[in-house]
């Protein structure tokens, strides 16, 4: 999604991919209407130009990994995942944070709540199998549930993704006595615990921000577990160092990484 305060998405993630000394391409799947505020409407591009302008970049430049953000539409991840199955052997970053079905319009009545229990079912059912690591912030795991695959928790959703064929989950903003932590857990059931200072409160699009940082650095080489790790701290001083832009909120300093 083309988000124009460069607050999340595109192309705000083209910034941490310059910081992380990766080389970015992207195709857009929507396009907001916001200020630093809120969001006030989504306008979906047609899958069938985002296959066709993703297909063109993968003929031309050697992509290394994947990250798929926001996407808003049965057909689009149709198209995803097809693209992805043409080049299975390139990891995939997903993302299950915030999502903005509600600014997605239908025309029936009561479709708006139908379409968007559709769309989280398509989400799970089409992307999660495709993903070599799906990135879940808690905050939002509610957003998630399906009663379809019996989804009711974050237990639930973490399961379901991996029995899917998600060689992991990276889950954020747990719980753990008076502090957060963020966990990385493999298909294999192994886990790994990263800290996460409490004074530093992650704001909605920080599932989105992990998730870039995660692709540039498996697209460098990096071994995962290192990639994970590095990731956490790329998006938690850019969200420690805060700017404000307009008269909205404060949002994530993209150019803080480095400010050392």
């Amino acid at each position: 999604m083309y988000d124009p305060t460069h607050r999340a998405h595109l192309p705000a993630e083209t910034i941490t991919a310059t910081q992380l000394g990766c080389y970015s391409t992207s195709v857009v799947t929507a396009l907001s209407v916001q200020d630093s505020n809120s969001v006030i409407d989504v306008i979906p591009i047609s899958s069938d130009t985002i296959d066709a302008q993703a297909r063109f970049i993968l003929e031309d430049i050697k992509i290394r990994a994947f990250k798929i953000g926001a996407v808003f539409g049965i057909e689009t991840l149709d198209a995803i995942a097809g693209i992805a199955a043409d080049y299975h052997d390139l990891p995939l970053i997903s993302t299950f944070g915030k999502h903005f079905y509600n600014h997605v319009e239908v025309e029936e009545p009561s479709g708006g709540r139908l379409y968007t229990e559709m769309l989280t079912d398509a989400y799970l059912d089409i992307l999660a199998p495709l993903s070599y690591i799906a990135v879940v912030d808690s905050h939002y795991a509610q957003q998630w549930t399906s009663d379809d695959f019996d989804i009711h928790t974050t237990d639930d959703l973490i399961r379901h993704i991996l029995d899917l064929g998600a060689e992991y989950c990276l889950v954020l903003n747990e719980r753990y006595g008076s502090s957060m932590r963020h966990r990385l857990i493999q298909c294999t059931d192994r886990e790994d615990y990263f800290a996460h200072d409490p004074h530093i409160q992650t704001p909605a699009e920080f599932a989105d921000m992990v998730a870039s940082a995660l692709a540039c650095l498996l697209a460098n080489g990096e071994k995962t577990i290192d990639a994970v790790n590095l990731s956490l701290t790329v998006a938690l001083k850019q969200i420690e160092h805060q700017i404000q832009l307009g008269m909205g909120k404060s949002q994530p300093d993209r150019l803080a990484y480095y400010e050392t």
